[in-house]
């Protein structure tokens, strides 16, 4: 939020708050060297905007946009809110915000057809503090069940998932996949497709003091939530 956030002690605005605990994380650190994402429902708080608010909640979306370029984000999965004033006004949202939206499931209806939209995945490269180079690579999904306005949809993640994994699994150090679809899909995920490293997740408010490990295929997965 741009507005006070409501918090006991110290109430300043989300974003502030956000930038501190950025810098905190930075400290004597370089922006290469922090992976910053979300998933989803990013620059709206509802799906359906009334049309005496539409002004006043453009100028809002804007400028959270704006502050997310400034704060670093690299990558985000649009959940079905940020969808609220059009796909046209989503475009401009994510240019102003400078992060890549990763979507591998979600389809647009052109006259052609149904075609997916946004790029489905993105490796970034890091480097620690010892010099060495990470790749960490990252792909966007979103829940067949999520409702999506009209002229979008969500196949399932299921069969691109497994794609994905066994195409980057030997290419890079962390498999990270962002989702909208909830917890309880993130979990059944997890136990269903071995491979990923982490499942970064958002979508039914599921808020987790500690992350969920899941151990399947010989490997572990672990789930974060995001608490929106």
């Amino acid at each position: 939020e741009i507005e006070p956030c409501g918090c006991r002690t110290n109430p300043t605005g989300g974003m502030i708050r956000k930038e501190r605990l950025l810098e905190s994380l930075l400290e004597g650190r370089t922006r290469d060297q922090l992976l910053q994402l979300d998933s989803g429902d990013l620059f709206f708080s509802s799906q359906e905007i009334p049309e005496t608010l539409r002004g006043q909640t453009e100028i809002q979306a804007l400028a959270l946009a704006r502050s997310l370029r400034i704060t670093g984000l690299r990558a985000f999965v649009p959940g079905e809110k940020d969808f609220a004033l059009g796909t046209a006004f989503f475009e401009r949202l994510r240019t102003e915000s400078g992060a890549k939206a990763l979507a591998a499931n979600l389809e647009k209806k052109t006259k052609s057809g149904w075609k997916r939209w946004l790029d489905a995945d993105h490796t970034f490269t890091l480097h620690s503090t010892g010099g060495q180079v990470h790749r960490v690579a990252v792909i966007g999904l979103i829940g067949a069940k999520i409702r999506l306005p009209k002229g979008l949809r969500a196949t399932s993640p299921v069969p691109m998932l497994r794609q994905w994994i066994s195409q980057n699994r030997k290419k890079a150090d962390w498999l990270v996949a962002l989702t909208h679809q909830g917890f309880d899909e993130d979990l059944q995920l997890a136990r269903n497709i071995p491979g990923m490293d982490f499942i970064i997740g958002a979508h039914s408010q599921s808020y987790l003091q500690e992350p969920r490990v899941v151990e399947s295929g010989g490997r572990r997965t672990s789930i974060h939530q995001c608490s929106f």
